[in-house]
């Protein structure tokens, strides 16, 4: 909260902007903590920001929301999409797994940690289960971020994807460092283990328990790509089946279910309901802009409006806009 006290300092002409918060995986947990406390300083007579921010909804993509009920998405889905048979002669150790982070659930441990050990194992019991030692050494793990790819172990999915050409050699010069602000140079790395371990809320409470509140004031996008084994699709809809705001638990009979719709194929399924909507991605991982960039602009659409609803009978259609980068120019292919 401090940053964005800090950028509304040096942008005070951005107060007059609609406000959306967006991010992905880990960014489940930092997303509704953020929104949440935008939305309470928001009533407060003098807020920290020294006026109201105009917060309009948050998007999280393949999100870490709820880590422990999440962890039970793994057995089923696994079986699911056929990663996991049912003859394999390690299910059952998975099965055991299961049933203790069920059991933990239940029956909270005393320690405060936020992930319950018992549901952290859960996702290497599954990787042991689908572990092909025959396999090429490349091969032999599944990827936890697309289950159509495999990787060495133990990476299971950390050597992907390549990181873009570029990228790093960017980050490092000392003009761009400067430009944002940095107070001493760095040497950028994708992916930093101190950053991580700085970040990661070990003693907090679950972002999902703050849902409820934020989507009785604001709209929720919650969007998944297919593929994804690690925060996949079923574990969106199990947090969404167990949680209850506007009156009813999960979606009900009223919810309306819609087929996405993207220069005149189906980009994927919604479900939307009382503020809060589910988008599952097609021939997308966890990483949804990677695989599909131009269908992925499409997320931005919806939660800002910006697409044309057509009944369908039984379900309708979202049809987002197909973009001409070059003439500036949009038009919507059914």
């Amino acid at each position: 909260m401090i940053f964005l006290q800090k950028y509304f300092e040096v942008f005070p002409d951005d107060f007059a902007k609609d406000i959306y918060i967006a991010g992905e995986s880990y960014g489940g947990q930092y997303i509704p903590r953020a929104a949440y406390e935008i939305l309470q300083q928001n009533k407060l007579s003098d807020p920290i920001y020294g006026q109201e921010i105009n917060l309009k909804g948050i998007l999280i993509g393949n999100g870490w929301i709820a880590p422990n009920l999440q962890s039970l998405s793994y057995l089923p889905f696994g079986l699911e999409v056929g990663v996991i048979s049912k003859g394999n002669l390690l299910l059952p150790s998975l099965v055991e797994q299961h049933n203790k982070c069920k059991e933990s659930i239940r029956n909270p441990p005393a320690a405060d940690d936020m992930e319950f050990p018992e549901c952290v194992f859960v996702l290497d019991s599954f990787l042991n289960i689908t572990l092909d030692t025959n396999a090429p050494e490349d091969q032999q793990c599944i990827n936890v971020y697309d289950y159509e790819l495999r990787d060495s172990y133990p990476a299971c999915g950390a050597n992907w994807p390549n990181i873009l050409e570029g990228t790093t050699d960017f980050l490092r010069r000392p003009d761009v460092q400067k430009a944002l602000n940095l107070k001493k140079p760095i040497q950028w790395v994708e992916c930093s283990d101190p950053v991580y371990e700085d970040l990661y809320p070990t003693k907090e409470e679950e972002s999902y328990k703050l849902l409820p509140e934020i989507l009785s004031e604001i709209p929720i996008v919650l969007f998944n790509g297919a593929l994804d084994i690690i925060c996949n699709t079923l574990s969106t809809e199990m947090l969404i089946e167990n949680m209850k705001w506007d009156g009813h638990r999960g979606f009900n009979k009223d919810a309306e279910r819609m087929h996405w719709i993207y220069d005149g194929e189906k980009a994927g399924e919604i479900v939307s309901q009382s503020n809060l909507t589910f988008i599952k991605v097609y021939n997308a991982s966890h990483m949804v802009p990677y695989d599909v960039p131009e269908v992925s602009r499409g997320l931005v659409d919806i939660i800002t409006n910006k697409y044309k609803k057509i009944a369908g009978g039984i379900v309708d259609y979202i049809y987002t806009p197909v973009y001409d980068i070059y003439q500036g120019e949009y038009h919507y292919d059914e």
